[in-house]
C-alpha cells in the first residue's frame, strides 16, 4: 500500500474531528444563506450563491476553487453530499494518516474545481457549480485503486450510468460532471503518486 496503516486512536480522532468540522462549516453556511437570503425553506438564493460558487463568470478567480465546495443549493443536495462524505470516514481513518487524508481532501477540492475550468474552456458547457461532491469523488478515486477488477467494472458502470442519465435524458437538470471527473482523477493519481514515492 502507498501509506501506513493507521491504528492509533489519535489519528482516528483527528480524521473524525476534521470531517465533523467540514460538515459543520457546510451546515453553518447553508443555514446562513437560508436565514439571510431565503427564497423558501430548504432552498437558498441563487443570486447570492453565484457570488461564491464556481459560476462561469467568476471561476477564473482563485476563491471559488475553495468556496464552491462548501456551498449547497437545497436540503437534498446538502444531505446527500454530507451523508456520503461521512461514509468514507471509517475506511480512511483505518488506512492512512491524518496528514495524508488532509492532503487528499484539499487536492480533490482543487482538482474538482479545475475540472470545471477545463469543462468551460474545452466543451463550452456552462453550469454553476457548488457542493462537496467533487471531494467525495476524489476520495472514491483514491479507493478505486484498492478494489478488485470486478469491483472496478461494476462501479464504473454504475457511475457512468448515473451521469449518462442526467446528461442525456434529464437535461432539465444540469449535473456538474466535470467536478466529479476532476475529483475522481485527482484522487486516483494521488494514490499513484504516493505508491510511487513509497517504493
Amino acid at each position: 500500500m502507498a501509506f501506513q496503516i493507521a491504528t492509533d486512536e489519535k489519528n482516528i480522532e483527528q480524521i473524525k474531528l476534521f470531517n465533523y468540522s467540514i460538515i459543520g462549516i457546510c451546515l453553518v453556511i447553508f443555514l446562513v444563506f437560508n436565514l439571510y437570503y431565503p427564497i423558501y425553506l430548504g432552498d437558498v438564493d441563487r443570486s447570492m450563491l453565484l457570488k461564491f460558487s464556481g459560476s462561469t463568470d467568476n471561476f477564473f478567480y482563485i476563491y471559488p476553487l475553495i468556496t464552491a465546495n462548501f456551498l449547497h443549493g437545497g436540503l437534498i443536495h446538502i444531505f446527500l453530499n454530507l451523508f456520503f462524505f461521512k461514509q468514507f470516514e471509517k475506511t480512511f481513518s483505518a488506512i492512512m494518516e491524518f496528514k495524508t487524508y488532509f492532503n487528499l481532501f484539499f487536492i480533490s477540492m482543487i482538482g474538482s474545481s479545475i475540472g470545471v475550468v477545463a469543462q468551460i474552456l474545452i466543451a463550452d458547457y456552462h453550469v454553476n457549480v457548488l457542493g462537496l461532491s467533487g471531494v467525495i469523488f476524489g476520495l472514491f478515486g483514491f479507493l478505486f485503486n484498492l478494489i478488485s477488477l470486478k469491483g472496478k467494472i461494476i462501479n464504473f458502470v454504475l457511475i457512468f450510468g448515473y451521469h449518462a442519465l442526467f446528461i442525456f435524458y434529464l437535461d432539465t437538470v444540469k449535473i456538474a460532471w466535470a467536478v466529479h471527473l476532476g475529483g475522481f482523477v485527482t484522487g486516483y493519481f494521488y494514490y499513484v503518486y504516493l505508491d510511487k514515492i513509497k517504493k
